[in-house]
Protein backbone atom coordinates (compact mmCIF):
# COMPACT_ATOMS: atom_id res chain seq x y z
CA UNK A 1 0.00 0.00 0.00
CA UNK A 2 1.14 3.42 -0.30
CA UNK A 3 1.98 5.71 1.65
CA UNK A 4 2.45 9.66 1.24
CA UNK A 5 3.99 11.77 3.54
CA UNK A 6 2.91 15.57 3.29
CA UNK A 7 5.50 17.75 3.81
CA UNK A 8 4.81 22.08 4.56
CA UNK A 9 7.95 24.26 4.77
CA UNK A 10 6.66 27.58 4.39
CA UNK A 11 6.45 29.57 7.67
CA UNK A 12 3.50 31.69 5.97
CA UNK A 13 0.49 29.36 6.77
CA UNK A 14 -2.44 32.17 5.28
CA UNK A 15 -0.32 33.35 2.20
CA UNK A 16 1.51 30.80 1.05
CA UNK A 17 1.82 29.89 -2.94
CA UNK A 18 3.41 26.39 -1.87
CA UNK A 19 0.65 25.62 0.73
CA UNK A 20 -2.14 25.98 -1.70
CA UNK A 21 -0.05 23.89 -4.79
CA UNK A 22 0.95 21.26 -2.40
CA UNK A 23 -3.05 21.18 -0.45
CA UNK A 24 -4.52 20.95 -3.91
CA UNK A 25 -2.41 18.63 -5.21
CA UNK A 26 -2.67 16.10 -2.48
CA UNK A 27 -6.74 16.20 -2.19
CA UNK A 28 -6.84 15.74 -5.73
CA UNK A 29 -4.11 12.50 -6.04
CA UNK A 30 -6.28 11.44 -2.70
CA UNK A 31 -9.25 10.84 -5.34
CA UNK A 32 -7.75 8.32 -7.58
CA UNK A 33 -5.64 6.57 -4.76
CA UNK A 34 -8.55 5.80 -1.74
CA UNK A 35 -6.17 3.22 -0.37
CA UNK A 36 -3.20 5.37 0.37
CA UNK A 37 -1.86 6.36 4.02
CA UNK A 38 -1.67 10.04 4.04
CA UNK A 39 0.82 11.40 6.67
CA UNK A 40 1.25 15.08 7.36
CA UNK A 41 3.71 17.16 9.05
CA UNK A 42 3.74 21.23 9.05
CA UNK A 43 6.95 22.55 10.08
CA UNK A 44 5.81 25.78 10.97
CA UNK A 45 3.43 24.71 13.41
CA UNK A 46 5.66 21.78 14.43
CA UNK A 47 8.93 22.48 13.37
CA UNK A 48 12.17 19.94 13.64
CA UNK A 49 14.24 20.78 16.28
CA UNK A 50 18.13 21.48 15.68
CA UNK A 51 20.55 19.06 16.33
CA UNK A 52 22.09 20.33 19.44
CA UNK A 53 25.33 18.84 21.60
CA UNK A 54 23.48 16.60 23.55
CA UNK A 55 22.50 15.31 20.18
CA UNK A 56 26.26 14.61 19.40
CA UNK A 57 27.05 12.95 22.05
CA UNK A 58 24.26 10.45 22.15
CA UNK A 59 25.79 9.65 18.10
CA UNK A 60 28.79 8.63 20.08
CA UNK A 61 27.50 6.93 22.93
CA UNK A 62 26.57 3.23 23.27
CA UNK A 63 22.72 3.08 23.89
CA UNK A 64 23.24 1.60 27.04
CA UNK A 65 25.27 4.44 28.41
CA UNK A 66 23.29 7.30 27.00
CA UNK A 67 22.47 10.10 29.55
CA UNK A 68 18.51 10.72 29.84
CA UNK A 69 18.67 14.14 27.84
CA UNK A 70 20.56 12.34 24.93
CA UNK A 71 18.17 9.46 25.07
CA UNK A 72 15.41 12.37 24.17
CA UNK A 73 17.84 13.73 21.61
CA UNK A 74 18.42 10.63 20.05
CA UNK A 75 14.39 9.22 20.20
CA UNK A 76 13.13 12.92 18.68
CA UNK A 77 15.69 11.98 15.13
CA UNK A 78 14.50 8.45 15.22
CA UNK A 79 10.93 9.28 15.25
CA UNK A 80 11.03 11.57 12.74
CA UNK A 81 13.40 9.15 10.46
CA UNK A 82 10.53 6.39 11.27
CA UNK A 83 7.76 8.40 9.64
CA UNK A 84 9.69 9.82 6.98
CA UNK A 85 11.07 6.15 6.09
CA UNK A 86 7.38 4.78 6.42
CA UNK A 87 6.37 6.35 3.77
CA UNK A 88 7.47 5.76 -0.19
CA UNK A 89 5.93 9.03 -1.91
CA UNK A 90 6.54 12.58 -0.68
CA UNK A 91 4.75 15.85 -1.71
CA UNK A 92 7.03 18.89 -0.05
CA UNK A 93 5.73 22.51 -0.27
CA UNK A 94 8.72 25.24 0.79
CA UNK A 95 10.04 28.85 -0.48
CA UNK A 96 13.42 29.35 -1.32
CA UNK A 97 15.17 31.11 1.33
CA UNK A 98 18.96 32.99 1.30
CA UNK A 99 19.13 30.62 -2.35
CA UNK A 100 18.64 27.80 -0.81
CA UNK A 101 16.18 25.23 1.43
CA UNK A 102 14.15 27.55 4.67
CA UNK A 103 15.66 26.74 8.17
CA UNK A 104 12.30 25.03 8.98
CA UNK A 105 13.18 22.07 6.48
CA UNK A 106 17.23 22.15 6.93
CA UNK A 107 16.67 21.27 10.57
CA UNK A 108 14.20 18.47 9.93
CA UNK A 109 16.78 17.24 6.96
CA UNK A 110 19.61 17.33 9.91
CA UNK A 111 17.30 15.24 12.08
CA UNK A 112 16.34 12.15 9.44
CA UNK A 113 19.35 12.23 6.87
CA UNK A 114 22.08 9.97 8.57
CA UNK A 115 23.47 6.77 8.21
CA UNK A 116 22.45 4.02 8.35
CA UNK A 117 18.63 5.14 7.86
CA UNK A 118 19.01 6.70 4.17
CA UNK A 119 22.48 5.65 3.43
CA UNK A 120 25.12 3.13 4.25
CA UNK A 121 28.87 3.29 4.19
CA UNK A 122 30.93 0.48 4.18
CA UNK A 123 34.56 -0.97 2.55
CA UNK A 124 32.98 0.27 -0.41
CA UNK A 125 32.17 3.27 0.40
CA UNK A 126 28.67 5.07 0.07
CA UNK A 127 25.16 3.66 -0.92
CA UNK A 128 21.69 4.97 -1.09
CA UNK A 129 19.19 3.53 1.07
CA UNK A 130 15.99 5.74 -0.77
CA UNK A 131 15.93 3.94 -3.97
CA UNK A 132 12.05 3.71 -5.25
CA UNK A 133 11.06 6.39 -3.34
CA UNK A 134 9.29 9.27 -5.61
CA UNK A 135 9.66 12.90 -4.48
CA UNK A 136 7.55 15.92 -5.53
CA UNK A 137 8.58 19.33 -4.72
CA UNK A 138 6.46 23.09 -5.13
CA UNK A 139 8.91 25.25 -4.79
CA UNK A 140 8.38 29.68 -4.77
CA UNK A 141 11.14 31.88 -5.11
CA UNK A 142 11.33 35.45 -5.15
CA UNK A 143 12.68 36.63 -8.52
CA UNK A 144 13.17 34.96 -11.75
CA UNK A 145 15.73 31.77 -11.36
CA UNK A 146 14.74 30.32 -14.40
CA UNK A 147 17.87 28.59 -17.09
CA UNK A 148 19.00 31.62 -18.70
CA UNK A 149 18.10 34.14 -16.43
CA UNK A 150 20.54 36.73 -15.00
CA UNK A 151 19.65 34.76 -11.56
CA UNK A 152 19.83 31.31 -12.34
CA UNK A 153 23.34 30.18 -11.34
CA UNK A 154 22.41 31.44 -7.76
CA UNK A 155 19.43 28.75 -7.12
CA UNK A 156 21.01 26.63 -4.29
CA UNK A 157 17.97 25.46 -3.98
CA UNK A 158 17.02 22.59 -6.59
CA UNK A 159 20.78 21.85 -7.31
CA UNK A 160 21.29 20.79 -3.59
CA UNK A 161 18.27 18.78 -3.19
CA UNK A 162 18.76 16.65 -5.88
CA UNK A 163 22.18 16.02 -5.16
CA UNK A 164 20.93 14.74 -1.20
CA UNK A 165 18.34 12.74 -2.34
CA UNK A 166 20.97 10.97 -5.41
CA UNK A 167 22.97 10.22 -3.01
CA UNK A 168 20.87 8.63 -1.19
CA UNK A 169 19.62 6.56 -3.87
CA UNK A 170 16.65 8.32 -5.43
CA UNK A 171 16.53 8.51 -9.44
CA UNK A 172 16.45 11.65 -10.75
CA UNK A 173 13.52 10.22 -12.65
CA UNK A 174 11.50 9.97 -9.55
CA UNK A 175 12.29 14.11 -8.72
CA UNK A 176 9.97 16.55 -9.34
CA UNK A 177 9.78 20.44 -8.97
CA UNK A 178 6.97 22.41 -9.83
CA UNK A 179 8.32 26.06 -9.45
CA UNK A 180 6.91 29.67 -8.98
CA UNK A 181 9.20 32.38 -10.19
CA UNK A 182 9.29 36.07 -9.51
CA UNK A 183 7.08 35.06 -6.14
CA UNK A 184 8.43 38.80 -4.23
CA UNK A 185 7.79 40.72 -7.83
CA UNK A 186 5.51 44.12 -7.26
CA UNK A 187 4.12 42.75 -9.91
CA UNK A 188 3.05 39.45 -8.04
CA UNK A 189 4.15 35.91 -9.60
CA UNK A 190 5.19 34.93 -12.92
CA UNK A 191 1.45 34.31 -14.20
CA UNK A 192 2.78 31.65 -16.76
CA UNK A 193 4.73 29.82 -13.74
CA UNK A 194 1.71 30.67 -11.89
CA UNK A 195 -0.86 28.97 -14.72
CA UNK A 196 1.36 26.34 -15.61
CA UNK A 197 1.79 25.09 -11.62
CA UNK A 198 -1.88 24.86 -11.42
CA UNK A 199 -1.71 23.16 -14.48
CA UNK A 200 1.00 20.40 -13.35
CA UNK A 201 -1.03 19.46 -10.23
CA UNK A 202 -3.84 18.04 -12.28
CA UNK A 203 -1.66 16.57 -14.79
CA UNK A 204 0.94 15.14 -12.00
CA UNK A 205 -2.10 14.51 -9.79
CA UNK A 206 -3.42 11.54 -12.58
CA UNK A 207 -0.01 10.23 -13.49
CA UNK A 208 2.39 10.35 -10.33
Amino acid sequence: MTTLLHLDASLDRNGSATRRLSRAFVERWVRTHPEATILRRDLARDPAPALTETFVRAVKTPPDRRSADERVAWQVSEDLSDEFLSADRYVIGMPMHILTVPSPFKAYLEQIFHAPRVFRQDEAGFAGLLGGRKFLFFVSKGADYRPGAPLHAFDMLEPYLRALLTFCGVHQTDITFVTVNNALSPEGPDAGDAVGANGQVAQLAEGW
